[in-house]
């Protein structure tokens, strides 16, 4: 979960829709924004959540426009500790051999599923055309764009992290293989410039 430069302080957070799937078994009632810790298990600032809004276009069969925007109740207190960052302009070109940085509290080991980590981590990896992805992940659609194929990747568990290049957030973490950290399988993330019409209409209301 990340938090977003906003004219409107309540639109705290952008999140891909991973964060709130029915598969969980909750509402997102039971949910709350937590910001200024990197530690998954305590320590930060908890916010209530007052509305959540999909984008119209979702499409939970192939992930397409996988972003969600949660208006917290109250507003956000910023400090050394939570700090904004800009979201991508939708005129940002990454080029191929673009470094990017990733984040979560995912799995570590794609093979156990109690490998969630503590500590946020935070890992560096390189971007990928949407040609040479695309090969990968046939579905691949223009509201997607995809990083990593190295031995560090997102996982099962960051999904609605941000995919950041140069202090702008540029993706959110989607979805990928089960096999997370395969050399030359990447990861696929919500394209932010892609879907950004539809983030500052709403933020802005």
């Amino acid at each position: 979960m990340i938090c977003v430069k906003s004219t409107n302080p309540h639109w705290a957070s952008v999140v891909d829709y991973g964060l709130v799937t029915p598969k969980l078994g909750t509402s997102i009632a039971q949910y709350r924004v937590t910001v200024g810790t990197d530690d998954a298990l305590e320590g930060g600032v908890d916010y209530d959540i007052d509305e959540t809004i999909i984008h119209p276009k979702y499409n939970k069969d192939n992930n397409d426009c996988d972003v969600l925007v949660i208006k917290i109740k109250d507003k956000l207190t910023f400090n050394d500790r939570v700090q904004k960052i800009e979201m991508a302009s939708q005129d940002l070109e990454i080029v191929d051999g673009s470094m990017l940085d990733t984040m979560g509290f995912g799995w570590t080991n794609p093979a156990d599923e109690n490998s969630f980590s503590k500590q946020l981590l935070r890992v560096t990896i390189p971007y990928v055309n949407q040609n040479d992805c695309k090969k990968i992940f046939p579905k691949l659609t223009s509201t997607m764009m995809c990083a990593g194929g190295t031995n560090k990747d997102s996982c099962k568990g960051d999904s609605g992290g941000p995919l950041t290049y140069e202090n702008q957030v540029v993706g959110l973490v989607s979805y990928g293989r089960k096999t997370c950290g395969q050399i030359g399988i990447p990861a696929v993330y919500t394209n932010l410039s892609a879907v950004r019409d539809f983030i500052d209409k709403i933020i802005t209301q």
